[in-house]
């Protein structure tokens, strides 16, 4: 999750690719100016990519490469916004000197979400083929995807 500055932009590139193994997975879901879109469509790596260059209007070459390919959604869950919250209200209660008395909590899951078995209650908590599918079948569609993105948790 490397932070986008002129010292990593395209960190990942034909040079950094090189150093990997060809059967290592590449997942970025920091900025997508961290990777260089040109070296990902020559990797031999396995992708899977949530952030991407030139968002919303991405590469649908790579897009069809990535084995999961997801609408800049990592942060989306109930999860990561409920601690995205209590951050930004510590932030302004820290600015103000005010006593940061509160609990943020994210929304408990329906009951749907739990299965006897492990790997079944796993993926229903969240399948990311599901997230990947809907980018790939609507590429065109990705600012409506992040807006209307459905309830997980992580």
């Amino acid at each position: 999750h490397t932070p986008l500055d002129r010292t990593t932009h395209h960190l990942i590139n034909d040079h950094t690719m090189a150093l990997m193994r060809d059967d290592a997975v590449l997942i970025n879901a920091s900025r997508g100016e961290v990777a260089s879109t040109e070296t990902l469509l020559k990797a031999s790596q396995r992708l899977l990519i949530d952030v991407w260059e030139h968002e919303p209007e991405i590469d649908r070459e790579l897009l069809a490469k990535a084995i999961v390919a997801t609408p800049h959604i990592a942060g989306y869950s109930a999860d990561g916004k409920a601690n995205a919250t209590r951050m930004s209200l510590e932030a302004l209660c820290r600015f103000f000197h005010i006593d940061a008395e509160f609990e943020v909590l994210p929304p408990e899951l329906p009951s749907m979400f739990y299965s006897p078995d492990e790997e079944e209650a796993f993926l229903q908590r969240y399948n990311p083929l599901l997230d990947s599918e809907r980018l790939k079948a609507a590429p065109d569609k990705f600012e409506w995807l992040r807006g209307n993105y459905p309830l997980r948790r992580e």
